[in-house]
């Protein structure tokens, strides 16, 4: 199995316990984020945000679900190239949808821009060069 391949399946996993945090201990996650957006000198936010969850909550939670099955099933030997590319457009819009609200509500959302940015770069990355014209 191809580095590539193995990172789709971390990436996967990944997604599974982030899924999760966010569905059983939200306040947590977001506890912990507004703690490390301190360190960082941004400004906090999301323990606020959680406290008013809505639609987009429930989903937020349906694309994680989703990304968990994409993700995993991109990191086969013999996966289609549509898979992967649901995924990097999936981290493409959260990355700059991430980086607005980094621009206009609290500088703590650059966190999340910068992991999901991360998530996308490692998966570019490592893709196979056949793949990449796709």
């Amino acid at each position: 199995m191809s580095l590539h391949h193995r990172l789709c399946r971390i990436w996967a996993v990944v997604f599974v316990i982030a899924g999760l945090s966010f569905a059983f201990a939200p306040a947590t996650v977001a506890m912990l984020l507004d703690a490390l957006a301190r360190v960082l000198g941004l400004s906090p936010g999301f323990a606020e945000a959680v406290a008013r969850a809505s639609l987009w909550y429930g989903l937020a939670l349906s694309l994680m679900a989703t990304l968990v099955y994409l993700a995993w099933q991109a990191g086969g030997p013999d996966a289609p190239p549509q898979l992967l590319n649901a995924v990097l457009l999936s981290k493409l819009a959260s990355t700059l949808a991430f980086s607005i609200f980094a621009l206009t509500a609290f500088s703590g959302w650059w966190l999340c821009a910068a992991a999901d940015g991360f998530v996308g770069l490692t998966l570019i990355a490592t893709r196979p060069t056949a793949r990449r014209g796709t």
